[in-house]
């Protein structure tokens, strides 16, 4: 079994969660590992993953990468995964918001059933208001661009089976969406019922504008719906702008009355152009997904990388 925890200024609480983690797996009674993924912290965090990793005696086979640069929660995940090799892999935070002593419950729900994935679903969860809502729109997505059930609940405590697993690593979308990736490669997705815990310590990280940039990512990512949406918001207001000229040219010709116009004039204008500008801004978004791909840009880049076994064999 492996358990992937991505982490990003945790300085203050990683070392919790690893030895926590450790404590659980060690009541599995099978081969386990941790492998943790500092997603570019500026902070201490790689300094207390490194010094857990020193100390010897541990349980459990533990890897520690650091990558170079943030890359967002879901890069860092798929960073992880790749790196893991047990049969089940669990996805967790970093923060013990998802209850490591559920890990073997969860496991067990899993191989009583034929599901690929089965994902947390919490009864409450405490969030800000504008992140609940934020969320419902992420929700809202994946029901529409992954054909989500509806009453399929989301969240980062995650246990899959090793197929599974390697269907997803083999994205190369250079910003991935984990979760809409576990639905391209499977619909055998189920829930399983967990606790949400209280944080240990710190606030999320995880804040409103980043939800809206995984908004943006996602669907330029993984649909080409707003290109669509384009079309027909051009086709709509050409229809208009016909039926505007033809008024114009018809009331000209039967009152013989000449009109300024010039406030009309002007809002057309602005109409066309502000439909204008927000058409090459979506062709735009989609051209720098495209470069993106077509340049081989990386989904991360690892910088560093340590494990406990050279810690053993010293």
């Amino acid at each position: 079994m492996s358990v992937v925890i991505p982490t990003f200024r945790s300085e203050k609480h990683i070392w919790t969660t690893l030895q926590t983690v450790e404590d659980e797996l060690s009541n599995i009674g099978r081969m386990t590992e941790i492998i943790v993924v500092d997603d570019g912290s500026p902070d201490g965090t790689w300094n207390v993953v490194s010094k857990w990793i020193a100390e010897k005696g541990h349980r459990s086979l533990t890897k520690a990468i650091r990558l170079r640069h943030n890359a967002g929660q879901h890069s860092a995940t798929i960073c992880g995964l790749r790196h893991a090799t047990g049969e089940i892999v669990v996805t967790l935070d970093d923060d013990l918001q998802n209850n490591p002593a559920e890990i073997k419950y969860a496991t067990n729900q899993l191989l009583l059933t034929n599901c690929d994935v089965m994902i947390a679903s919490y009864e409450r969860q405490s969030k800000a208001a504008g992140r609940k809502l934020a969320t419902r729109a992420v929700d809202k997505l994946n029901n529409s661009l992954f054909n989500k059930p509806p009453d399929l609940k989301l969240s980062s405590f995650r246990v899959m089976r090793r197929e599974a697993v390697n269907r997803i690593v083999e994205t190369r979308v250079p910003e991935p969406y984990l979760t809409g990736e576990i639905f391209l490669s499977t619909a055998r997705v189920s829930n399983f019922d967990s606790t949400h815990m209280p944080r240990i310590a710190g606030k999320s990280t995880y804040t409103l504008t980043k939800l809206i940039s995984l908004l943006r990512r996602v669907v330029v990512n993984y649909s080409t719906r707003p290109l669509r949406w384009i079309v027909h918001a051009c086709a709509l207001t050409s229809m208009v702008a016909a039926f505007i000229s033809l008024f114009v040219v018809l009331s000209a010709l039967v009152t013989s009355k000449h009109v300024p116009g010039w406030s009309s004039t002007v809002c057309v204008i602005s109409i066309f152009s502000g439909l204008i500008l927000l058409a090459l801004a979506v062709i735009a978004e989609y051209f720098a997904a495209l470069i993106a791909l077509l340049n081989g840009r990386s989904q991360y880049d690892i910088d560093a990388f340590i494990s406990n076994l050279e810690v053993d064999n010293s």
